[in-house]
């Protein structure tokens, strides 16, 4: 199960499992199972095995938040909002 000791595991080990280089790609996903949103996070969660760092194809990605900063809800809005008014951001 997921909560939020989980999280904080996977957002620590992040950081080795970017330099080390053994990324799942997340294009090798192919179904995330699961009826509740929660479900489909454990899914996903067991394929990546970390949700803060994998790969798509050969570019690695690594997620992380600021604290105390947007929430990706707002980034997500002002990223479009800036797109729509030809703001490149």
């Amino acid at each position: 199960m997921i909560d939020l000791a989980e999280l904080e595991r996977m957002e620590k080990a992040s950081r080795d499992l970017f330099e080390s280089g053994s990324l799942t790609d997340i294009s090798s996903i192919t179904m995330i199972g699961g009826d509740t949103p929660m479900q489909k996070l454990e899914s996903l969660s067991a394929q990546l095995k970390n949700l803060y760092c994998f790969r798509v194809g050969n570019t690695p990605v690594m997620i992380s938040f600021k604290e105390n900063g947007p929430t990706l809800e707002e980034s997500v809005t002002r990223y479009f909002t800036g797109l729509k008014q030809g703001v490149q951001i």
